[in-house]
């Protein structure tokens, strides 16, 4: 997601996942072992991405889980992420939520768990399974390890990108058009002060962690509203950037 703000409004830029859930492509049948790396080895990057700025979904499965037009995954639905900062005390998260079906079992326990390691569990999904005949023995081993129920057994990201099978093949992401906003404040082309520059650079980098980050409590109304003032509108457009912002 980008954002860009030229005074007074503040406009997001969402990336449109023309292919779909995941959960649609599974349902059809066995995939294909190399497409099935291939989307946990995007998966994990992007869950070991998440932690790295003190992020955890806390909700992640197949139907959070999209596809763009040239089949690269993308983590969605971020309504049940907690940052680090929500961690009490005893440096433990402690709200029971996520789906019963990809939940960790120590979430339900209700005395507080590490969120590193229930996203982990969460990729791997529930613990009662059965491997079919086909599954190679290396990812039997590897999917015991993640849906270990005692967390303080269970194989961290950082093990999970190590493991032999995961890291067989190289993670390919086929070309994608991005979509990148560039204007100054007054809503013409970027070619104003080194100062304004830097400050629509700066913007074009923000994504919704610090979005989140600078709004307490989750209220992102002030971002959004003038005082006493409500105005919203939204549109999808095939038009690149260039054409949208020139008609604002």
């Amino acid at each position: 997601m980008k954002s860009w703000q030229p005074k007074p409004k503040i406009y997001f830029a969402l990336e449109y996942a023309k292919g779909g859930e995941l959960f649609d492509k599974v349902s059809k049948g066995r995939l294909k072992e190399h497409i099935a790396r291939r989307y946990f080895q995007q998966l994990i990057t992007a869950v070991d991405f998440c932690h790295s700025r003190g992020v955890y979904h806390r909700d992640l499965k197949p139907e959070n889980l999209l596809l763009d037009e040239n089949d690269n995954l993308k983590v969605s639905d971020f309504g049940l992420s907690a940052l680090a900062e929500s961690k009490r005390q005893d440096g433990l998260l402690h709200t029971t939520c996520g789906t019963p079906a990809y939940v960790a079992p120590e979430v339900i326990n209700r005395k507080g768990y590490d969120g590193d390691k229930v996203d982990v569990w969460s990729c791997g999904e529930k613990a009662e399974f059965k491997c079919p005949n086909w599954f190679p023995p290396d990812v039997r081993r590897l999917l015991t390890r993640m849906l270990e129920p005692n967390p303080s057994y269970r194989i961290t990201i950082a093990k999970v990108k190590e493991n032999p099978w995961c890291k067989k093949g190289n993670i390919v992401r086929k070309p994608n058009k991005e979509l990148v906003l560039s204007t100054s404040s007054d809503g013409a082309s970027a070619s104003g002060s080194s100062e304004e520059k830097q400050e629509v650079m700066r913007l074009q980098n923000l994504n919704a962690f610090d979005i989140i980050a600078l709004s307490p409590g989750f209220d992102l109304t002030a971002l959004f509203e003038e005082p006493r003032q409500k105005k919203e509108a939204r549109f999808t457009s095939w038009r690149p950037a260039s054409v949208i912002i020139s008609k604002t």
